[in-house]
């Protein structure tokens, strides 16, 4: 079913350039979305950027190493409504049947304090290019999400929105709230160089790589939510499992083994015991069943660095090039 909804935006500019050599970027947006309440339906996101072409000073103009070298510097905001469905704070209904007579179906509970996912992105970098073949680039970048648009689950007890069990096998109740800050920072580095450069052949290699840290800066009341195979909480990440842990299988019966969980009460264990569904090897305790196993954190899906090779051979007007991807790191579920 399509809804029809309205998007308004006003968005301004201002550039200024001097000598060559330095550079202003201002610019300014106003947006508004009919997602949210009249009163969070528009949202302020500013953008500064700045550069300086160092190879262009005096000073540097006797050398020959460099050929072009550039130093720049932005920060920037911008909004995201796409987190939520639309007209989310509103109680919306849906008409069907119900033992053959009309009925309306609650589908979605309001929420009239969502407001825009805003994000605010620092970058600096430099870049340039030396003895006339060889570029590169160093670029460092910050960049925090703020008033994180998610879904957040209700108990079972609170009824379903879901009916049809589309988006959740429960069908339970589900509404959209800002529930959290996120940190991203990383480093990106890309060079290249022109191996083989004649009047009709070229051949240029380059490589670029990525770091990136992603952290939960700040959640509601400080307190974790579990999704799934994933927990939020602050200091950890986003992408970060936290799961149970498979230790192995139990050479006497041949059963999957799980590491328990700790906050097991005592009666608990015992009735476990009686059942030899618990049972201790070496000190540590273990659970045949996932239900009565401890959640830990597994690792991030993040990789440690990822990135690109490629190269290109060019003769006269006739190009081959080939494209590698990598990525070093990270854990799949």
């Amino acid at each position: 079913m399509d809804i029809p909804t309205a998007y308004v935006g006003y968005v301004g500019r201002m550039t200024y350039a001097y000598k060559k050599r330095y550079m202003v970027d201002l610019n300014a947006g106003y947006n508004g979305s009919e997602n949210f309440a009249p009163d969070k339906r528009f949202g302020f996101f500013p953008a500064v950027s700045a550069g300086w072409i160092l190879s262009e000073e005096k000073f540097m103009k006797k050398q020959k190493v460099i050929d072009f070298l550039k130093l720049r510097a932005s920060y920037g905001q911008v909004g995201n409504d796409a987190g939520v469905d639309y007209y989310a704070y509103k109680e919306l209904y849906y008409s069907d049947v119900n033992a053959g007579i009309g009925a309306f179906y609650k589908i979605q509970i309001p929420n009239s304090n969502l407001k825009w996912e805003t994000s605010g992105s620092l970058d600096i970098a430099l870049e340039g290019r030396l003895f006339d073949r060889f570029n590169f680039s160093f670029d460092f970048f910050n960049k925090t999400s703020k008033d994180l648009l998610f879904t957040v689950y209700n108990p079972l007890s609170a009824g379903a929105t879901d009916w049809y069990a589309s988006a959740d096998p429960t069908g339970m109740s589900q509404y959209f709230a800002n529930i959290g800050n996120v940190r991203n920072t990383g480093l990106e580095v890309a060079m290249d160089v022109d191996a083989i450069r004649t009047k009709d052949w070229k051949w240029n290699i380059g490589l670029n790589l990525t770091t990136i840290h992603n952290e939960i800066t700040k959640l509601p009341d400080g307190k974790d939510i579990l999704h799934g195979v994933q927990n939020y909480s602050e200091g950890h990440s986003v992408y970060e499992f936290y799961t149970y842990t498979y230790a192995g299988v139990d050479q006497l019966t041949g059963r999957a083994l799980y590491n328990a969980d700790p906050t097991l009460s005592e009666s608990t264990v015992n009735a476990l015991k009686a059942q030899g569904n618990y049972l201790t090897i070496n000190g540590k305790n273990y659970v045949y069943s996932t239900s009565y196993a401890g959640r830990e954190w597994q690792g991030s899906a993040l990789p440690d660095v990822y990135g690109s090779i490629n190269t290109s051979l060019t003769w006269k007007d006739l190009t081959l090039s080939v494209l590698c991807t990598y990525s070093l790191g990270g854990k799949v579920y």
